[in-house]
């Protein structure tokens, strides 16, 4: 008689990427929670034949081009549904807002870190749907000031309400007033040592 084989378990695999799919579509479609993720990553690093070694700093950048590219597809959604406006032209009206006074087109492209070019069709835009206008700047001869009209501000408000990103409102709120106090506190420090060596070492 035949005896049955016994049977072998496999070890664990980690799950392949889907093709033509980022990292932020895999939190969408599949792992739980970004964390998830990461670990899956590095598993697949692992099991390419990669010596672990200190993934931190990796796992560190990816975690936060995660989170950014899942805002900016929910911020985005949001924006073409509601305006027909992109995030960037939307965060042209957020700018002059914060501001609180008329910019000239080089203070905003400077701030947005995008293109003069940029900035000029976008202001186009803006101002033909009547959420901005052009203002001689008397401070130029040939140079114009950009100034937020009370439609533009209507915009902004709407912009900056939890209804434009939902899911990240929500995520935010489940966590503890420590951890966002301690998240908002190693952004603050990025952020400003990041600025401090752009600045010594700029970036073209």
């Amino acid at each position: 008689m035949n005896k049955p084989k016994p049977q072998i378990a496999k070890a664990p695999t980690a799950k392949k990427s889907r093709s033509g799919k980022g990292a932020a579509s895999q939190i969408e479609d599949g792992p739980s929670s970004p964390h998830d993720l990461l670990d899956e990553i590095r598993a697949e690093w692992i099991a390419s034949g990669r010596h672990p070694g200190n993934f931190d700093f990796s796992q560190f950048v990816l975690g936060f081009t995660i989170v950014s590219q899942l805002m900016e597809r929910e911020f985005n959604r949001y924006t073409t549904a509601k305006f027909g406006m992109s995030p960037s032209t939307i965060r042209i009206l957020l700018t002059l807002r914060r501001a609180g006074r008329p910019m000239r087109p080089t203070d905003l492209f400077k701030q947005l870190i995008i293109t003069p070019g940029a900035i000029t069709k976008q202001v186009d835009r803006l101002e033909a749907r009547g959420f901005v206008r052009r203002v001689f700047n008397s401070e130029s001869k040939r140079g114009f000031l950009i100034v937020i009209t009370k439609a533009g501000l209507t915009i902004t408000d709407q912009a900056t309400s939890n209804e434009a990103m939902p899911t990240m409102w929500e995520i935010f709120h489940k966590l503890t007033d420590a951890q966002r106090s301690e998240a908002l506190g190693i952004l603050h420090l990025l952020i400003g040592e990041i600025r401090e060596q752009t600045q010594n070492n700029p970036i073209d």
